[in-house]
């Protein structure tokens, strides 16, 4: 099965969800602009659900910005470097290679914390 099938199935499975941008708005990542970050990718990214999350977990790295179904890991993102985000992030979308994602988390298997990154702060 490659890439194209497996998005495929998975948006079969789930035909309401979207491809996400997960943006940190915890401490750490709100006090390095991640809150300005988030608004700016909203107004860019209309055919994404994009919205502000907890502690994604490597906040020396912040501001970072989870890309949803594949689970890559952009950090030290910020406003000012808006333009090269937006074509990074439209670069991996649309890119036909397999990213394994982040090597810091691909060691962990969290249980306490196994919804940090994805829980809405707002709700």
């Amino acid at each position: 099965m490659n890439y194209e099938d497996l998005l495929e199935e998975i948006k079969g499975k789930y035909p309401d969800k979207k491809d996400k941008i997960l943006v940190c708005v915890a401490a750490g990542c709100a006090a390095m602009g991640s809150e300005k970050l988030l608004e700016e990718l909203k107004n860019r990214f209309k055919d994404f659900e994009v919205k502000g999350v907890g502690c994604i977990g490597l906040c020396s790295n912040g501001p970072l910005i989870k890309i949803e179904p594949e689970g890559i890991i952009l950090g030290e993102k910020d406003i000012d470097n808006i333009d090269l985000l937006e074509k990074e992030i439209v670069r991996l979308k649309s890119s036909q290679i397999s990213i394994s994602g982040n090597s810091f988390f691909d060691k962990q298997y969290k249980i306490a914390l196994r919804n940090c990154g994805y829980i809405d702060p707002e709700h």
